[in-house]
């Protein structure tokens, strides 16, 4: 079932969406999650929506997964601060936390799948180890790339940048 889901990433059904909304929506999705840690999350979108030929569902899966990320790896009263910048032919999409930061012996496996950096949450949540992996194989499909920058023990930021103008 693991590799149909993986599978299920490639040609993916793409529509013009607007992408802020897309944040917005899996932000408001995971508040439960936020409160239950007494976290904040900032969004800061442009003042004009940012029109992506994407499939929804997947691109919601990828946000939602770091999003979920940045609650799980942060501790209580932090804040998440997501951002939409439209960058050129691309929009680039930020997602950062104050959490406790990838090590540098890990950082090279994080995406990688069934990968031994599996770290749990600061309230002991349960890693899976897929999230990141699948989060790629979806971004690439679309055309874009998955970046990141850490400090252990300060923050982690993602990046996403996806092509305005993809087929």
């Amino acid at each position: 079932e693991l590799l149909g889901q993986i599978d299920n990433t490639k040609s993916p059904n793409k529509k013009q969406e607007d992408i802020g909304s897309i944040i917005i929506e899996c932000a408001t999705m995971l508040n439960f999650k936020v409160k239950e840690k007494q976290l904040s999350i900032i969004t800061n979108l442009p003042p004009e929506p940012i029109y992506i030929r994407v499939n929804r569902e997947k691109i919601n899966r990828v946000i939602n997964n770091l999003i979920g990320n940045a609650i799980k790896f942060s501790h209580a009263k932090q804040v998440i601060e997501i951002t939409l910048e439209d960058d050129d032919a691309d929009a680039l999409i930020k997602i950062k936390d104050n959490g406790i930061g990838i090590p540098d012996n890990l950082k090279h496996e994080v995406f990688d799948i069934f990968t031994d950096s599996k770290r749990c949450g600061t309230l002991g949540e349960k890693p899976f180890g897929l999230g990141l992996y699948i989060s790629r194989q979806i971004i690439e499909a679309h055309g874009g790339s998955i970046t990141f920058e850490s400090r252990e023990g300060e923050e982690t930021t993602f990046y996403i940048r996806l092509p305005k103008n993809a087929a």
